[in-house]
């Protein structure tokens, strides 16, 4: 039972939700043709992920296949999901633009007196500031911005201090979740 308590704390409520969800389906779906659910095989798994493409995305095959346990780089698998990509396309909405350093430095480049932080006006200069904390802050917590039904904290002023003197400060971010790395609060 402990074991079992440690194992869940891994992973987020939400993400257990649709881990749960996803396994329910396949063992639904092995009852039906009479195969047992565990452990699975390849062509069963893709077989469940073919029954699924009319009405579940693939993206949300991937988070179904992380809840069975089964680890979803096998060749076959990844087959199965870019067809089911192809035969069932996402709508067309906005995509995420990839947070990349590369990124932010193309949009300061846009400001006048860049890259002489003595010659950007200050709201530039807070722009570019604030950006830059959100981008490591981000990379470290996971979150910058809040949505309904998020599991995760969003990042607070409190948690985000100014040390040392003005010729060596640094920005220190203490997030108390980390995203990528829980052990480091």
């Amino acid at each position: 039972m402990a074991l079992s308590d440690l194992l869940q704390e891994a992973v987020l409520p939400k993400t257990a939700a649709t881990y749960r969800c996803g396994f329910r389906s396949l063992s639904h779906f092995c009852d039906n043709i009479g195969l047992c659910a565990l452990p699975v095989d390849v062509v069963t798994m893709c077989a469940w992920m073919a029954s699924l493409g009319p009405t579940v995305k693939p993206k949300s095959l991937m988070k179904y296949i992380c809840g069975v346990r089964f680890v979803p780089r096998h060749p076959l698998v990844l087959m199965c999901l870019s067809a089911l990509r192809k035969r069932y396309p996402s709508q067309n909405i906005l995509q995420k633009v990839p947070l990349s350093l590369g990124i932010l430095l193309a949009m300061c480049r846009r400001m006048p007196g860049w890259p002489i932080l003595s010659s950007l006006l200050f709201a530039d200069l807070l722009w570019a500031t604030a950006s830059s904390v959100a981008f490591f802050a981000a990379l470290r917590g996971g979150e910058f911005f809040t949505y309904k039904g998020s599991d995760r904290p969003i990042l607070l002023g409190s948690m985000v201090r100014l040390l040392g003197g003005l010729s060596s400060a640094f920005v220190l971010i203490a997030i108390p979740s980390p995203k990528t790395r829980p052990d480091l609060v």
